[in-house]
């Protein structure tokens, strides 16, 4: 390799230095606004108790149903599988909840567990 070689891999090592440095503190700064969104959302209408079994809730939703869900009943919809119940963390996944999935979890989870169940139980025999 020439030196015009080494010059344009050096700019290019920097470059990419650079670039991953600001991708990790932007990566950084919208988690942590998304994990203010969620814990927000963890304190409303009836969120923080588990929408299956009423225990108290943890960290732990179902996307797919816009639930909070403690870590006994994140199980059981985890063995339904993701087709039925796409299940996350709101701690543990942070880096995969992206600003789609919070808008749509928060449409779904609009007045939070206890409205969900009203939905969610309607047909549900007694």
């Amino acid at each position: 390799v020439g030196e015009t070689g080494k010059r344009v891999l050096v700019q290019a090592l920097s470059f990419s230095s650079e670039r991953l440095e600001t991708e990790d503190s932007f990566r950084s700064a919208v988690g942590d606004s998304y994990s203010a969104r969620l814990l927000d959302l963890q304190q409303q209408g009836g969120n923080d108790t588990c929408a299956d079994c009423s225990e108290e809730s943890g960290t732990w939703v179902s996307t797919t149903h816009g639930v909070f869900l403690c870590p006994l009943c994140v199980g059981a919809h985890r063995s339904l599988g993701a087709n039925l119940s796409f299940t996350q963390s709101t701690t543990l996944d942070r880096d995969y909840w992206t600003p789609e999935h919070i808008n749509l979890f928060e449409a779904k989870n609009a007045g939070g567990n206890l409205s969900r169940n009203k939905i969610l139980e309607y047909r549900v025999p007694e």
